[in-house]
């Protein structure tokens, strides 16, 4: 086994999607001669846990550090689940927070970080690998470098200077962005991204960095399937589900439109039965009161925040899955959300409503998936109400899998190793 620290804000018991990618990296590292040991933050208030994605990593006995978060954080309650703001006033505290940190308003937790691995033996570690956002992290992580000659991994989840939700208050914030990014991609021995849009990017803007770019892209996770809770759904209805969140300008509107033209048509069933609309995860209530306000509450059914066994649980028992991604503003061609994966690895019929980006080339690959523009209401209809469109494929792709993933990363990983 060769040892390496990993850095990770958010990770469990905190829940939502920021954290399966680097919570089934931990998981499965072992199996491939990399034993991690993960330094994360004391849970706080948050909007959603889930204590069984943490035992998946506890019964590989990983160990786990933990320290403050530091900042506004530190004075939250601990592990309480709190409610989603509506989405203006999100947006609102959003804007102010983008305007006062740089970057981030995890900033802080960097020197809990440094402090505590002041006392620790890193004598055991031959890499470090940082997860972001929160991309303050990847700073900390040029330091431990600096300070304990550990090489460096960062693992770009997102998009830093091109990602959508990010507003820029003035011009010096994205100049000392770009500089927050040159310093940490200078840093780094190997920066692996989520696609080749994000890492063509980072390339273009540095073509003289030393580190190595490469690819390991998000993925599904066969045990979940293997392990998920079973949903029982009405065999009255056919069944359409969407797990994740909304925000900024990914909203559910599109897919109540599509609700409403589908409740208008002529023949508004498939199989002679009607549809039914689920959503999974939190929900805000402006949304809710928006399906109430389109008169389409009775086909759709809000199912809150679920643990991650139950949300795939949902994926098993639908008829379909669908998801939308922004509209064709800069920065969307970077968003690649892991829950499109575990949609491929339940091997159903997707209806993809998005612009053209990494998502949509590799849904294209996909032979029961239907990719729209975000705006098709036409389209997504018509599909809908198509018998055709319901087709189960046989297997799901193999490279996908988190697993698979995994082993491409512990391959990376060792590349840093002297």
């Amino acid at each position: 086994m060769r040892n390496i620290l990993v850095l990770a804000y958010y990770f469990p018991p905190m829940a939502f999607s920021g954290v399966q990618r680097i919570a089934k990296f931990v998981k499965y590292l072992p199996d491939f001669g990399i034993q991690p040991t993960v330094l994360t933050i004391d849970p706080h208030a948050y909007f959603a846990f889930d204590d069984e994605l943490l035992g998946e990593i506890e019964a590989r006995n990983i160990e786990i550090w933990r320290t403050s978060p530091g900042g506004p954080h530190a004075m939250m309650p601990k592990k309480k689940t709190v409610s989603l703001a509506n989405e203006r006033m999100r947006k609102i505290l959003n804007r102010i927070s983008q305007s006062v940190f740089v970057p981030d308003n995890k900033v802080s937790w960097g020197k809990h970080v440094l402090q505590f691995l002041e006392s620790q033996d890193l004598s055991q570690f031959e890499a470090v690998l940082c997860t972001g956002p929160p991309f303050s992290l990847f700073g900390t992580g040029a330091e431990i470098k600096r300070r304990y000659g550990l090489p460096l991994i960062l693992d770009f989840r997102d998009a830093w200077l091109e990602y959508p939700y990010h507003r820029y208050a003035t011009p010096w914030h994205r100049r000392k962005h770009a500089a927050l990014e040159q310093e940490a991609v200078s840093a780094a021995d190997v920066v692996v991204t989520t696609n080749s849009f994000v890492k063509d990017a980072l390339q273009r803007r540095y073509p003289n960095a030393s580190a190595s770019f490469k690819i390991v892209t998000q993925g599904y996770d066969e045990d979940d399937f293997h392990h998920a809770e079973k949903v029982e759904l009405s065999p009255e209805h056919v069944h359409i589900v969407h797990t994740g969140l909304f925000y900024e300008d990914r909203t559910p509107e599109a897919m109540f439109r599509v609700i409403k033209s589908i409740e208008r048509s002529n023949d508004n069933t498939v199989r002679g039965k009607r549809l039914k609309f689920h959503f999974v995860g939190a929900m805000q209530q402006e949304f809710q009161h928006m399906a109430s306000d389109m008169g389409i509450k009775d086909s759709v059914v809000f199912h809150g925040h679920v643990s991650h066994a139950k949300s795939v649980g949902f994926l098993e028992a639908a008829d379909a899955l669908w998801f939308t991604i922004g509209h064709k503003d800069q920065g969307f061609e970077t968003v690649a959300p892991g829950k499109v994966y575990e949609y491929i690895g339940s091997r159903k019929p997707i209806v993809a409503m998005s612009p053209s980006n990494h998502v949509t080339c590799m849904l294209s690959g996909i032979p029961n998936a239907t990719i729209l523009e975000p705006t098709d209401i036409e389209g997504a209809t018509e599909c809908l109400l198509s018998e055709q469109f319901f087709r189960i494929v046989d297997e799901s792709p193999h490279e996908f899998s988190r697993k698979f993933q995994t082993q491409r990363l512990a391959a990376t990983i060792r590349l840093t190793f002297s």
